[in-house]
């Protein structure tokens, strides 16, 4: 009975889990078809708007309704309709999922000649399958208005493009004819008349109005108390830092610093005053009004510039403090290229005041003309003086160290000769084309060139800055003490890793000055977006996506799981293990095991964070199966034997180890091979497979307890029993001679000329066995002496032919013939014959 209900317990659970999961695929079911039943009337919706959208666009285009403001608004209307449209996709692709999984739960549908499905199960196949189609159909659709976002942001870039062609061809009056200038004059008088009268009319009015009189003192106040409060600032900040270095050549990070704090003092503090200036003038009841508001306007946005850019310029330059120069240029020459450099910012920011005023004050194109040929003048006057070859020369700071910090700074100055020729080659040939086309009617041009030559020295002066600043960064992370004792990286490293990553900082900041760049000489910023999201999306290979940001972020993910196994194995070792009294072998074999583990975890993260699928490796297996077996095999078995040396440990490091002829110290376990340094030290590397195939030698492979032999002989006729009390008193009396085994003395052999004897003893420490047999020969011979004790020479029978004649030493030299003083001393191995 008791089996019998048991079984019945087990229909009963088997129906009940039955129906729980019929219920459930019927919730989910019942929600998705209510889901798909509202969602195709959204997503037309949806549709219409973004169709609505892309006609209005393309209507005002069509129109010949766009200047660059509606072009930028345009652009954000489309990059609007991308998003939307990428997360509906999304959507649409986790409902096909689902879809697909409920499909699949179902089962494949009957074959011709099979039994039929229920009704009910058909019934649900087919909607699954309209579901599955509809949401297909607007995935379509989705994809095909995304095609067409596309193509209108072409045609966009196509009309912005064009319409800055024409207005770059636009034909403007010649600067130098009489009637050109007559007009200009007439234009500028009328100006100058316009805001005399305008400024004379806000004034008088401002004096009627004691509160409005009384708000403008007020905000003039509070930029006078800016201003004075930057300059204190600015002198308590340079001042306390310059006393913290009294060397006569500050290291390179003090000078970094010092420029930053200069860069803030002199520009982004007075840059920060004047953008408030300029949005302070647009609130409601601020008191400059009309005119007077667009000439403030104008002129707080030229100042910013040209305090922004002096900041840059200053940061770089430092012309005041020729010690503290970023750049080794010397100090003349850093002075010159800063006047230069403020005069032509000067200009600029005059130009850009009259630009921002244009509109207000109806500037003329005869004014316009002659204006824009005059700062084209002036600009290359300046640009001729700011390029001499003279002013770059470098200065008479002391060479730096190769691979020291204060190698930027000279790297920065003097790297790249002709590369620094050919751009000032270049900014030279642009000037002089600007010049050309204001002369020859053509001041759009003009306008154009000088605009980019502006932008593009702002932003390579940022990316220098940039630069220098992460170079620092760079040099501070790797004198750390997370790189010197967390990370356990030794000085030459942690160079050749700074010198590293420095080197591939500059292809990633030359990608950021060319993308700040580009705008300012016409290439349309959403072109620069498009660029950028190409470079994120990346392109399919198989069944991957590759990606430059999935490449550097697999790239950071393997860095990040590298670093984080060196401090676990550094923390492992070092503390833990050694802490509970670990020898050195054990802990060694640990800390190479969390190493294999952590870089192989790493690898597998970084090819996860890729995107690609760790299933598909058994693919990757299968080929490199196939490599083993023809050419890889020595290599993994070498593989293979460092794991065995590892986790067997037949030979550790620091064990004293001979390998056929090679005798010496264990050094290190490699994957591949082991490091064995002799006692000449030298590193002779065995592969691993060695170690396991043949026989080796390991004088420490339990313990460091190790027998010495030291073979004597002496004399025929000497007392044995003697020279045996003589021997064991010699290796009782040494310090490191152990007592336990008693060291003992055999009678080896009756020798040809001696009796052979043979002292045995132990030590405790085998690796200072050579030590000990000397200093045991040497204690030896000396009580051999006051024993009378001999050691006899090998004695031999020469026997001579009958009729030899017998040769006889040489008559003793007189003692005139050859003075003593004269004679050479014996040779060393002459005394030991």
């Amino acid at each position: 009975m008791p089996g019998r209900d048991r079984h019945e317990r087990s229909i009963v659970n088997a129906a009940s889990l039955r129906l729980l999961s019929a219920l459930g695929l019927l919730v989910l079911l019942l929600a998705l078809h209510g889901a798909a039943a509202a969602a195709p009337d959204s997503f037309q919706k949806q549709l219409e708007t973004w169709q609505q959208t892309l006609e209005l666009i393309q209507d005002k285009a069509r129109l010949g309704l766009v200047d660059a403001q509606t072009a930028k608004s345009m652009h954000a209307d489309l990059d609007t309709i991308e998003g939307e449209i990428g997360t509906v996709v999304e959507g649409i692709a986790e409902k096909r999922r689902a879809l697909e999984t409920l499909l699949n739960s179902l089962g494949p549908a009957p074959k011709e000649g099979e039994p039929s499905e229920s009704e009910a199960v058909a019934s649900e196949r087919a909607r699954l399958q309209n579901e599955l189609s509809a949401i297909n159909a607007r995935k379509s659709q989705a994809e095909l208005l995304n095609a067409q976002v596309a193509g209108v942001r072409d045609d966009l870039n196509s009309l912005v493009s064009q319409r800055l062609v024409d207005h770059l061809e636009e034909q403007t009056p010649l600067p130098f004819e009489p009637s050109t200038l007559r007009a200009a004059a007439a234009n500028a008088a009328a100006i100058t008349t316009r805001l005399s009268v305008h400024g004379t009319a806000w004034f008088a009015d401002l004096a009627d109005r004691d509160d409005v009189a009384l708000r403008f003192l007020r905000t003039l106040l509070v930029v006078i108390a800016l201003i004075l409060g930057a300059m204190y600032i600015r002198l308590r900040l340079l001042r306390r830092f310059e006393q913290r270095s009294t060397s006569a050549e500050p290291a390179y990070r003090e000078r970094f610093v010092v420029a930053l704090l200069g860069a803030v003092a002199y520009g982004l503090i007075p840059a920060a005053i004047t953008a408030g200036v300029y949005f302070r003038v647009d609130i409601p009841d601020s008191p400059i009004t009309g005119l007077t508001r667009d000439l403030v306007k104008a002129v707080a946005l030229a100042l910013f510039y040209f305090f922004t850019a002096r900041a840059v310029a200053m940061t770089i330059l430092s012309p005041g403090r020729p010690r503290w120069q970023l750049l080794n240029i010397g100090a003349e020459g850093s002075r010159r290229i800063y006047r230069w450099t403020i005069l032509l910012l000067a200009l600029i920011a005059l130009a850009l005041a009259v630009a921002e005023l244009a509109p207000a004050i109806a500037v003329g194109a005869s004014l316009d003309a002659v204006a824009k040929t005059v700062l084209a003048l002036a600009a290359l006057t300046c640009l001729i003086g700011l390029v001499r070859r003279d002013n770059w020369r470098r200065g008479r700071m002391p060479a730096p160290a190769e691979g020291s910090d204060e190698a930027t700074g000279a790297a920065a100055g003097s790297g790249g000769v002709t590369i620094w020729g050919i751009a000032r080659a270049l900014v030279l040939l642009l000037a002089a084309g600007a010049v050309g086309a204001a002369l020859i009617g053509h001041a759009n041009v003009t306008a154009f060139v000088l605009r980019g030559l502006f932008v593009s020295g702002l932003v390579l002066g940022g990316v220098v800055i940039l630069r220098s600043l992460l170079r620092e960064l760079v040099g501070v992370a790797f004198r750390s003490a997370v790189a010197r004792r967390h990370l356990a990286l030794e000085h030459e490293i942690r160079s050749r890793l700074k010198s590293l990553v420095r080197t591939a900082l500059d292809p990633v900041l030359a990608f950021i000055l060319l993308i700040g760049v580009l705008p300012a000489w016409g290439v349309p910023a959403s072109k620069i977006r498009e660029w950028l999201r190409w470079l994120g999306e990346g392109v399919q290979i198989g069944g991957v996506t590759i990606s430059l940001y999935g490449v550097l972020f697999a790239l950071a993910i393997f860095v990040g799981a590298v670093a984080l196994t060196r401090i676990a194995q550094r923390a492992v070792t070092e503390r833990l293990l050694k802490g509970v009294g670990l020898n050195d072998g054990i802990r060694y074999s640990v800390g190479t095991g969390i190493s294999f583990l952590g870089y192989v975890i790493a690898i597998a993260l970084g090819i996860a964070a890729l995107g690609i699928d760790l299933t598909n490796l058994a693919l990757v297996a299968g080929a490199l199966s196939v490599g083993i077996g023809f050419g890889l095999q020595n290599i993994v078995n070498n593989f293979v034997s460092g794991i065995i040396l590892l986790f067997e440990r037949p030979i550790k490091v620091g064990d004293w180890v001979v390998v056929g002829s090679v005798e010496g110290f264990v050094k290190e376990i490699n994957i591949r091979a082991t490091e064995i340094e002799t006692f000449q030290r030298s590193s002779i590397i065995i592969p691993n497979a060695d170690l396991i195939s043949q026989a080796v030698t390991n004088w420490t492979y339990k313990d460091r307890y190790g027998r010495m032999e030291i073979a004597v002989g002496v004399a025929y006729g000497s007392d044995v029993q003697k020279v045996r009390k003589v021997l064991l008193s010699c290796a009782e009396d040494h310090r490191l001679v152990a007592r336990i085994p008693a060291p003992f003395v055999v009678f080896a052999d009756f020798g040809a000329s001696e009796l052979a004897f043979e002292l045995r003893c132990y030590t405790a420490d085998v690796l200072q066995r050579l030590t000990i047999a000397s200093e045991l020969r040497y204690e030896i011979d000396r009580r051999f002496k006051e024993e009378g004790i001999e050691i006899p020479f090998p004695q031999r029978v020469i026997h001579f032919a009958p009729g030899t004649t017998i040769p006889t030493a040489p008559p003793a030299a007189a003692p005139a013939s050859a003075p003593a003083e004269d004679s050479a001393p014996p040779r060393p191995d002459d005394r030991t014959r």
